[in-house]
């Protein structure tokens, strides 16, 4: 039995699927954007070319987001094919292991993923650069307005101190617009917090428009506009929400997640927690790859006449989504330093990994019923 031609036509059968799944998934979801960009500038008067090239600029990101469910139908065809064609039996019976046959598969998603780190996250931070900046230009916006829930600012004044703390920020050249400011005002003896609809920092001055106010020991006031003097410059405001944005959108490679990794031990800071919490994730998406591809193998390596292959499948789909919507609640928790970095991203994969795993050794023993 030739070896060698048998991995490599297994090789080609699977890219091909998984370049058919591929390209099916993103020219629907390239058709979809462009019908709603064409919706969202009805009124600007942009040609067809610019409303294709915003859609193209979004697909490396959406490629990342989606690539997950791609190996999950990718790997699931794989196996309906071969089992249907009793190409499995035929290969088991030359010879050729399960193993060797699940090698060649999970070897292609080695190499996907290598491709995600080096290729497709440089090229993910362009697009998302360019589409930004073509966008803000159809809709001659002078103003980036970004999400702040966890970016506070500390200012303070001769006679007074203050703590803010905006769920938007909109940066335009001469001035800062924060949005549902929270602001906390020391004024020793005086504590007050102060809740503000819209704040505006020019000059080094804040100007807060709408405010409920409210002490230790006072009743809830109100205000329509307080002006409040400052060492905050939008200078400041800037470069703290550029470094935030740097490490929320930096795409790591090898070379940075070692430098993350050793800035992390000595110096326990916000922003390298959240940069090794991106650089795990990366990381522990491989886990993810193969996890979707053995619950596939599990559920789809079926004998040629069982005839319940859709039941089997939609299974499959379902546990999937299921495990990628669990896998993203805990990314969330740990993004939000609610939970470690181990037990909120490398522990549940490990755990749904080494599952998938005792589950295909139980198949091989013959412990289901359609095997």
């Amino acid at each position: 039995m030739n070896y060698p031609k048998i991995k490599s036509y297994l090789s080609i059968r699977f890219i091909a699927i998984f370049t058919k799944v591929m390209l099916a998934i993103m020219l629907l979801t390239l058709f979809i954007d462009v019908i709603e960009l064409v919706r969202r500038f009805s009124d600007k008067n942009l040609s067809f070319l610019n409303i294709l090239e915003l859609s193209i600029l979004k697909q490396p990101e959406l490629y990342q987001e989606i690539l997950p469910f791609i190996i999950l139908l990718a790997s699931i065809i794989f196996f309906i094919k071969l089992s249907s064609s009793n190409e499995l039996t035929i290969l088991r019976s030359s010879g050729l292991s399960s193993k060797s046959i699940y090698f060649i598969p999970i070897f292609i998603i080695f190499i996907i993923f290598l491709g995600e780190i080096f290729l497709l996250n440089p090229l993910t931070n362009f697009s998302k650069q360019k589409y930004q900046y073509n966008i803000n230009n159809y809709l001659n916006h002078k103003a980036a307005t970004i999400k702040a829930e966890d970016v506070w600012f500390k200012a303070k004044s001769e006679n007074y101190k203050i703590i803010l703390n905006s769920a938007k920020i909109s940066l335009e050249d001469d001035k800062t617009i924060f949005h549902n400011l929270s602001l906390l005002y020391l004024d020793h003896p005086k504590v007050r917090f102060i809740n503000s609809n819209t704040a505006t920092l020019h000059n080094q001055n804040l100007t807060l428009i709408n405010n409920d106010l409210y002490g230790k020991q006072e009743q809830l006031q109100s205000s329509a506009l307080l002006v409040l003097e400052t060492d905050l410059s939008i200078t400041k405001v800037k470069q703290v929400m550029a470094t935030k944005d740097k490490a929320k959108d930096q795409s790591p490679n090898i070379i940075s997640i070692i430098s993350s990794l050793a800035k992390y031990q000595s110096n326990n800071d916000f922003t390298n927690r959240q940069q090794l919490v991106l650089l795990s994730n990366i990381l522990a998406k491989l886990l993810s790859y193969l996890i979707v591809f053995l619950l596939a193998a599990y559920f789809c390596v079926l004998p040629p006449r069982y005839n319940k292959k859709i039941i089997n499948i939609t299974i499959t789909i379902i546990i999937g989504f299921t495990i990628f919507f669990l896998l993203s609640v805990f990314y969330n928790f740990t993004l939000s330093n609610k939970i470690s970095i181990f037990y909120g991203i490398w522990l549940p994969n490990l755990i749904l990994f080494f599952s998938m795993l005792y589950l295909h050794i139980r198949k091989e023993l013959g412990y289901l019923l359609w095997t």
